[in-house]
């Protein structure tokens, strides 16, 4: 569907907000790209943003639209619809960053990639405060993705043993084994026809029923978000 943003590779996320598609860069500056079916316009950029910081995830959660930010002192935003709030770092150390987000039994989770790319960890919101958590499983190192499907939460993860997919039920995290062929990491995860889709990163799609991966389809460059709008499965790529 070609270019969206001017100078911008690559698209980190993409969320629907309003009965429109919000979609995110990995380097547009704090800036949004919106799409009402028709055509794109840029929103932002949120305030304190630099040239270089991406909006790395968006998720839908109390009538506002989250952002998950990719660092300089910047982790979360919220939009009312009119104008972006900085919500601050989480005190979470240098370095840090939300890489994914998504709404799970009534609280908004993020997923963090810490420790310079070597911790990757969550925390949840409850519409106040943010409580961050320790390390999903062990090994894993970064986050990119999270999603609700048949009622638990599921996170794409980047671990030693390249992508792997963790179950969350709500009060413990389960590693699953789920390994993709030849994938480093689960960029994005995203259900669609009642099937979760994952993407890795080096372009291939998988597709679950909530037991088995299975090889859907390939993707020219690299899928860095997913989507479902208006009855279609949309894919931000590089």
């Amino acid at each position: 569907m070609g270019q969206i943003f001017t100078g911008e590779t690559f698209l980190r996320s993409l969320a629907v907000y309003n009965g429109k598609l919000y979609a995110g860069g990995a380097y547009s500056g704090g800036k949004v790209a919106v799409y009402d079916g028709g055509s794109w316009t840029v929103s932002g950029p949120i305030a304190g943003m630099v040239d270089g910081v991406g909006i790395n995830a968006l998720a839908v959660y109390n009538g506002n639209l989250y952002a998950g930010l990719g660092g300089n002192g910047h982790m979360v935003a919220s939009y009312n619809g009119t104008s972006w709030t900085d919500m601050g770092d989480m005190n979470e150390p240098a370095g840090s960053q939300i890489d994914s987000l998504a709404v799970y039994n009534g609280k908004l989770y993020a997923g963090i990639t810490a420790g310079g790319g070597t911790i990757g960890k969550w925390a949840v919101y409850d519409g106040v405060n943010w409580t961050v958590m320790g390390q999903i499983i062990a090994n894993a190192m970064a986050v990119p993705a999270l999603a609700v499907y048949n009622g638990k939460l599921y996170a794409g993860l980047a671990t030693g043993a390249g992508a792997k997919v963790a179950v969350y039920d709500g009060a413990s995290w389960t590693d699953t084994g789920a390994v993709m062929a030849v994938q480093a990491r689960v960029t994005s995860l995203a259900v669609y026809n009642g099937k979760l889709f994952a993407s890795g990163d080096n372009g291939m799609v998988f597709e679950s029923d909530g037991d088995d991966w299975n090889e859907n389809n390939a993707i020219a460059g690299s899928a860095g978000a997913l989507t479902s709008y208006n009855g279609k499965l949309y894919a931000g790529t590089q």
